[in-house]
């Protein structure tokens, strides 16, 4: 009896083609063209050694799910563009749906002539500044971007028009009274910089409800001098208004701040801070629940230990650069943090382009979407995207390496759908001393440590790629949970891609194989809380529901069981799994149990299978006693009837060979619709059994059992019962 269907083709191909134009450059400068980015040959810091990583190992040709997923044609998307035409300057945000190199072209005409600051790398958000404008005139600009393989296009004409500077304009500096710290008092108000300001501590306290301020393409450098304040403290710089910041907001909450339009950086003090408080570019904490802030085309670039970087509170946080160049962390387990918002529903962070972080990256409330990252992790949980209860992440791209980065975190009632993920395991040095010199990573993380409330989760259509390095040892794909308090946790319509490298295939048969199960090289990983033996009666868990997942690997593809715990009720429908040829000479792709533990009521319905045998689907069990159980099997409908009537809504038993038995009901039209089970794999401290179910018996109260053998089965469609 074939269990599994199997795939015939490959999935993943290795097919770039050459980006199309949407119109080809001619003539032009030849001293302004975009250059590829080379790397440094001897990296000086971090900030430099990360930017060769990213640059090498992030590249479109290391991965083939990456023009799966963008396409190989580049083009400049027409969501999430924008303007900010200010007084003596112009910002544009816009994507592109490749990694590449941008410049903006702009003139008094649409000869053009003049070009702003080419990026540095390539990118997918793309943020510009164009300065020295005059006020009240119009210019036209046109976007250049170029792709990783050299090719070039550029938008269409664009034109803009500067505002003359309103007469109730607050400059800075010049009409501000006294030396920085400047305070912004007034309250209804545009505050205007014109000119780039460097101050020995905090620039900007904000003391106001209803501040705009607009940097007008100009940089603020702050933190050049001893500060004021020294804490040892979260509470020393938040509560202290002459702590060093960038811009702040004062005590207490001040509403509805805006920011827009140019570049904060800390300066050559390098101050540290405290769990994310102190010397931050942007420290908006303070200004309340019912607070709408809005900062917008800023690049923040930061480096002290300790330092975070936008705390921006409740709002819309969008088309913003932030660069963390520093590496130290206090306190992991408060965490360092590239971009905080508050926890409300209301909140949208998206279109960021958060290009290096040490530790956490984006944690807010609401919607976070259509924002990149990229994780040099130096501690332990750093989680890229943290959301809040009833979030929703979609369309981010996420790219991590180093000590330990993690994907997307958990709430109740979020929905995590259409993100890209690319974590590679490398541990370059010994970053933290917690658990040695190693890499550990995962892409979607629940993990439930004391049996809380989970429920309402849904993650869907996301791609994740993870490929384990030398020094890694622990990949998990997806790092799940399921408990008795666990509800309705749906995985849906995921390709989930976990691959030892080369360079760790060595290691391959002692980390992941041979009982080391503390490590994990695996698509799916399921942990949790320890439940009874199955002949005590134990209290199941409600299923964790996987459907129409692509799970892909050369090690593990699903493992129940780890160091992190066990959990029980996995049911898996239509997963397609695939090997990866290269270096499986330890593919198991189903591995269960660990220690004493048991799991129980596991299913894999409706399985593809391409590249791999029937054989190679026996699970590979690990543990000294515990009671490990999975079962395969395919859906299968039967209409029930009784006199030439359909038997509607009853509940129907079905027993196994007399050993098992499974429930289900049968609808208004009388069909039951249920999970034929047809082989279990079982290990209860002995050894490993298979059993093959041979009869299913169907028992509805008030009606005689139907018996049917395995072959029967397949070809029956209607059951008559009689009373």
């Amino acid at each position: 009896m074939h269990l599994f269907k199997t795939s015939r083709f490959l999935c993943i191909m290795l097919c770039f083609s050459s980006c199309v134009f949407e119109e080809r450059l001619q003539g032009g400068n030849s001293e302004q063209i975009l250059v590829p980015p080379t790397s440094f040959l001897t990296p000086k810091n971090e900030d430099e050694f990360f930017f060769n990583y990213r640059l090498e190992q992030f590249a479109r040709k290391t991965e083939p799910l990456m023009t799966e997923t963008f396409g190989s044609s580049m083009r400049i998307e027409t969501s999430g563009f924008w303007e900010h035409p200010a007084y003596t300057s112009f910002a544009v945000g816009f994507a592109t749906n490749l990694p590449a190199l941008s410049i903006v072209e702009y003139g008094e005409t649409n000869k053009y002539g003049q070009y702003s600051d080419p990026s540095d790398s390539y990118y997918y958000q793309h943020l510009h500044y164009i300065k020295g404008l005059t006020p009240g005139k119009s210019y036209h600009y046109r976007i250049r971007v170029q792709c990783d393989e050299g090719n070039e296009i550029f938008s269409g004409d664009h034109t803009f028009t500067l505002s003359e500077v309103p007469q109730n304009a607050i400059r800075i500096p010049e009409d501000m009274t006294g030396e920085p710290p400047y305070h912004l008092t007034q309250g209804d108000a545009l505050y205007l910089l014109t000119s780039d300001l460097t101050v020995p501590t905090l620039a900007i306290n904000i003391k106001a409800h209803n501040v705009t301020i607009d940097l007008d393409g100009h940089t603020i450098t702050y933190d050049n001098q001893s500060p004021a304040v020294e804490g040892s403290w979260w509470d020393d710089y938040a509560y202290n208004e002459e702590a060093t910041f960038g811009i702040r907001a004062g005590l207490w909450n001040f509403t509805n701040i805006k920011i827009f339009n140019g570049i904060i950086k800390q300066g050559g003090h390098g101050g540290s801070g405290f769990i994310g408080a102190g010397f931050n570019p942007i420290f908006l904490n303070h200004t309340g629940v019912t607070s709408h802030n809005e900062i917008a085309g800023v690049t923040v670039d930061y480096y002290g230990n300790s330092v975070a970087g936008i705390v921006a509170g409740n709002g819309y946080v969008h088309h913003n650069v932030v660069l963390d160049r520093g590496t130290v962390i206090d306190n992991r387990h408060q965490g360092i943090k590239a971009l905080t918002m508050g926890s409300s529903n209301a909140n949208e962070a998206a279109w960021n382009s958060i290009r290096r972080f040490r530790h956490q990256g984006l944690y807010s409330g609401g919607r976070i979407h259509h924002n990149e990252l990229y994780a040099d992790s130096f501690d332990t949980n750093s989680f890229m995207i943290g959301p809040d209860e009833g979030a929703t992440v979609e369309y981010n791209k996420l790219f991590g390496m180093g000590y330990n980065p993690l994907g997307v975190g958990w709430a109740n009632n979020v929905k995590v759908q259409n993100n890209f993920i690319y974590l590679r395991g490398f541990a370059p040095t010994l970053r933290s001393t917690e658990y040695d010199r190693k890499s550990g990573v995962a892409g979607l993380r629940i993990t439930n440590y004391d049996n809380n409330l989970y429920e309402n989760m849904l993650f869907e259509d996301n791609v994740i790629v993870l490929k384990a390095e030398e020094g890694c040892d622990q990949a998990r794909g997806i790092w799940s949970t399921n408990g008795i308090n666990d509800r309705n946790i749906v995985y849906r319509r995921n390709t989930v891609k976990v691959e030892a490298m080369p360079g760790n295939v060595p290691h391959t048969q002692e980390l992941y194989y041979n009982g080391n199960v503390n490590n994990a090289v695996c698509a799916v990983t399921f942990s949790g809380a320890q439940l009874d033996h199955p002949n005590e009666a134990p209290q199941l868990p409600d299923p964790i529901i996987f459907e129409d997942n692509h799970l892909i690997g050369n090690v593990n593809l699903l493992v129940i069981g780890e160091g992190y715990g066990i959990t029980s009720s996995v049911w898996m429908y239509r997963t397609r799994l695939e090997k990866i040829a290269h270096d499986s000479d330890y593919f198991r792709p189903v591995r269960l149990g660990f220690w004493y533990w048991n799991t129980f009521n596991n299913r894999m319905i409706d399985t593809e299978l391409t590249h791999i045998s029937e054989p190679e689907m026996t699970p590979c069990f690990y543990g000294s006693s515990g009671y490990m159980e999975i079962s395969y099997g395919a859906t299968h409908q039967l209409t029930l009837t009784s006199s030439n009537q359909p038997i509607r809504n009853r509940s129907v038993s079905i027993s196994m060979d007399g050993v098992r038995t499974l429930e289900a009901t049968t609808d208004n039209n009388g069909v039951l619709r249920f999970d034929l089970l047809s082989v279990q794999h079982l290990k209860d401290g002995g050894d490993p059994l298979q059993t093959a179910y041979q009869q299913y018996t169907f028992s509805i109260s008030g009606y005689a059992p139907h018996t049917l053998t395995a072959s029967q089965i397949k070809t029956t469609t209607t059951l008559a019962f009689s009373p």
